[in-house]
């Protein structure tokens, strides 16, 4: 009720009384809308201990949109002890370093950044899920065995994921991937380049559950679309711009006004391997928060 699209949340330090505008107001009010390092790393353990208590997959996708919006749209810390500590969502901002060196942030930067393999894939007697999407290995023991499944994605710069097993002999588990929330057109899946009829919901975890041999594969497609989200139901004309799990941001010094809810059809995907975005009249560059430097930037938009 009082999260910013980026997933963070607590406008100086601070939680608003819902309903009453608050969160629109602090985007005028204050420059320190989120302590990013700290929040996402208490916000994200929350989230892996509610996952793995409920089995929900909207904690995955809680955890998700605040480690790409929050996390990884941080500066990196530097060896003098510079750390970034707010998020700043006002328009025409630039990030910028804390004025202290060594804050609290540069702690939780290190912690958060260490427990990312926990946040990947969690495990329980009958199979593996993968919760996030990237690069990486996992080895477990199944029934005493032990398998390994490889992650191969450039997701979120693409929509599909490729995951790999390697077992010694045939071995029966259930592979559970998340499907997110967000997700606004049919997910596809192919084992062994094979079209599947799996059951894939948004808001839930895909099952495929087999006897699994070496090399085996798992090609899960998230198709990543455009949407608005309101900063608050009570500030329907405030909102940021989403690709997928990504807050977009307007590369502009100045507030940003688009003309109706269907302003989306007028904002164009640009050539290359990012996921960048025009306006239709080329006036208004979109660029994911995490690949922003030092540039201008504004994050809500005006859409009458």
């Amino acid at each position: 009720t009082q999260m910013y699209a980026s997933g963070g949340w607590g406008a100086d330090e601070r939680f608003v009384l819902s309903g009453q505008g608050k969160l629109a107001a602090s985007l005028v009010t204050t420059s320190a809308h989120f302590e990013t390092p700290c929040g996402a790393y208490a916000n994200v353990n929350l989230d892996r201990y509610l996952l793995r208590f409920t089995g929900d997959p909207k904690y995955g996708d809680n955890m998700e949109r605040v480690l790409f919006n929050g996390m990884l749209a941080a500066l990196p810390m530097q060896p003098d002890g510079k750390t970034f500590y707010y998020s700043d969502y006002r328009s025409g901002t630039k990030k910028a370093y804390f004025r202290d060196a060594w804050p609290c942030c540069s702690g939780t930067y290190a912690q958060i950044t260490a427990d990312y393999p926990l946040d990947i894939y969690v495990h329980d007697k009958q199979g593996l899920y993968v919760n996030l999407f990237t690069p990486s290995r996992v080895q477990w023991r199944q029934e005493k065995q032990s398998v390994t499944v490889e992650q191969t994605t450039t997701y979120p710069e693409t929509d599909t994921t490729m995951l790999t097993v390697h077992t010694k002999s045939p071995i029966r588990f259930a592979l559970h991937v998340r499907v997110p929330g967000w997700t606004a057109k049919p997910v596809t899946v192919k084992i062994d380049n094979q079209l599947a009829p799996v059951k894939a919901e948004p808001g839930t975890f895909l099952e495929i559950e087999r006897d699994w041999r070496e090399g085996d594969t798992v090609e899960v497609t998230i198709p990543l679309t455009l949407r608005f989200e309101a900063i608050a139901p009570e500030s329907p004309d405030r909102k940021a711009l989403m690709y997928g799990p990504l807050l977009l941001v307007a590369l502009s010094a100045k507030p940003v006004v688009l003309e109706g809810d269907k302003a989306t059809v007028d904002i164009l995907e640009q050539p290359g391997a990012l996921p960048t975005f025009r306006t239709q009249d080329g006036m208004t560059n979109f660029l994911p928060f995490y690949k922003v430097k030092f540039q201008n930037y504004t994050t809500y938009l005006s859409v009458r």
